[in-house]
């Protein structure tokens, strides 16, 4: 199946096509993707591209101070910054387990900017879809 990479508004226009019943946020390494599929394509609008940083290079991005992500201890795992549609991180912990879960929750973030920044697609009846 071919992957079709589209902006927002031939997005909108797919969705009017073929309906919204296989629309799902998906990720493909750091880059998350609004996606529909028909028979013959998947087609695919960026919504944002995740970005890891050393902390130097994530302070000096940021204009001001990054949001802190923490683990159930209340101790930092990870900085975060946004801007458009990058997602910039830098993890903090010291032992494989926390750097496990600390990307986790980078990903988990992500994966919330990316729902936010989804397209508002309408929902179509079946009537509406085969007349479109």
């Amino acid at each position: 199946m071919e992957t079709k990479k589209v902006n927002k508004t031939e997005f909108v226009e797919v969705a009017k096509a073929i309906g919204t019943v296989t629309y799902q946020i998906v990720s493909n390494g750091n880059f998350w993707f609004e996606q529909l599929t028909d028979g013959d394509a998947v087609y695919q609008h960026k919504l944002l591209t995740l970005q890891k940083m050393t902390v130097n290079a994530l302070l000096e991005k940021a204009h001001n101070e990054p949001s802190r992500l923490k683990d159930s201890l209340g101790n930092v795992c990870a900085f975060i910054y946004e801007s458009n549609s990058f997602v910039y991180y830098c993890l903090i912990p010291i032992t494989r387990s926390e750097k496990t879960y600390a990307d986790r929750q980078v990903r988990s973030y992500a994966r919330c900017v990316a729902s936010k920044r989804a397209t508002q697609l309408p929902h179509l009846s079946n009537e509406n879809k085969q007349a479109a």
